[in-house]
């Protein structure tokens, strides 16, 4: 019994492994970036000055819409990201990152820099944007804030997924919208749980040494992932 129950607890602690999310893409604006490009020419810029290098910040470069002051009203800013990113292999996908929203208090410009941004993304190499839902956005200034949502399934098992944030905001206070630091993480598809355990000969034990199965098209040795579990195995 005390063998039956060691082998359960370890099953769930594999199996608990296989679900922790892993990190598919990483971009902290460093130099030089790859993949982080502009929708206009000059709507967006890279910078590594203050609010850059403050707490909660990757302390270097970040993305940002332009400080120039325009008097051309309210227009919707795009910064897209795309690197041959794949999430072949990959369920439950999460995408985090870091921004940080200026009020200069000049004028009214706390109005002017207030709306929500939006997420899209692009799984047929650019062709479409769909938004993505669920991003619950509360306002904060001159501080970088984490935020995170859950893409949607269809980003699953992509070979090139895109995806872009739109900011609408007027600048002609100078505020200005900023990112840092996106990860991407998913947990990945193969594992344990998709063994065919009618395979399994009765009163076999699948945790001996030199017994090999195959999970997900590759041979796998469950000894080799029980093995510190198992060494606490009693008659």
């Amino acid at each position: 019994m005390k063998y039956i129950y060691t082998v359960l607890i370890a099953l769930l602690v594999f199996t608990s492994g296989l679900q922790a999310q892993v990190t598919v893409y990483h971009e902290n604006m460093s130099d030089p970036v790859v993949g982080v490009y502009s929708g206009a020419a000059g709507e967006w810029t890279f910078d590594n000055q203050v609010p850059g290098n403050t707490l909660q910040a990757s302390g270097g470069r970040y993305i940002a819409t332009t400080t120039a002051q325009k008097t051309d009203g309210m227009r919707a800013k795009a910064a897209y990201l795309y690197n041959d990113i794949s999430t072949i292999g990959y369920e439950s996908l999460i995408l985090t990152w870091i921004d940080y929203r200026s009020f200069l208090n000049n004028g009214n410009s706390g109005t002017m820099n207030g709306n929500p941004v939006k997420l899209y993304y692009s799984v047929n190499k650019g062709a479409n944007y769909i938004e993505v839902t669920g991003l619950n956005e509360a306002i904060t200034f001159n501080k970088w804030v984490q935020k995170s949502v859950k893409l949607p399934i269809a980003c699953n098992n992509v070979q090139d997924i895109r995806l872009v944030w739109v900011i609408s905001n007027d600048n002609k206070h100078g505020d200005y919208y900023a990112i840092d630091d996106i990860t991407l993480t998913g947990t990945p598809e193969e594992g344990i749980s998709t063994l065919d355990w009618n395979k399994v000969a009765k009163n076999e034990d699948p945790f001996a040494a030199g017994k090999s199965y195959t999970v997900d098209g590759k041979v796998v040795f469950l000894i080799s992932q029980f093995q510190q579990a198992l060494s606490y195995r009693h008659a």
